[in-house]
């Protein structure tokens, strides 16, 4: 359950990949294709492993997107960086997040009340 949380698809190759959230491992989804003749043939699953460090615990990410020929993992409650898939060499690490004070307070967005404003006028 929760293995795998949003997912994104590359746009070049249509294949889809799902963000890990309880799961140690990238899974890719490459979609059926067409053999010769109009014959659909089935899916193909690959898995790419997280790096050790970075394997176990739960809700490590949530959502991705791929840019660039990398896929994105956005960080949820216990991952401790970014995910990032390199789509050609299948590298997998672990960007940092920066750090500092009030960096990820919930109340540190100076334009919350703005917006909080203009959205109860509305």
């Amino acid at each position: 359950r929760h293995k795998w949380l949003g997912g994104a698809v590359d746009p070049a190759t249509g294949d889809i990949y799902g963000i890990p959230s309880h799961s140690h491992m990238i899974i890719r989804i490459s979609p059926p294709g067409e053999a010769g003749g109009g014959v659909a043939e089935g899916a193909r699953i690959t898995t790419y492993p997280l790096p050790q460090e970075h394997q176990r615990g739960r809700f490590k990410w949530l959502r991705g997107l791929v840019h660039g020929g990398k896929l994105y993992g956005i960080p949820a409650w216990n991952a401790g960086g970014v995910l990032r898939m390199d789509l050609a060499t299948k590298d997998v690490e672990v960007l940092p997040l920066p750090r500092g004070e009030g960096h990820y307070r919930r109340n540190a967005a100076p334009s919350w009340p703005v917006w909080n404003a203009k959205r109860r006028s509305a």
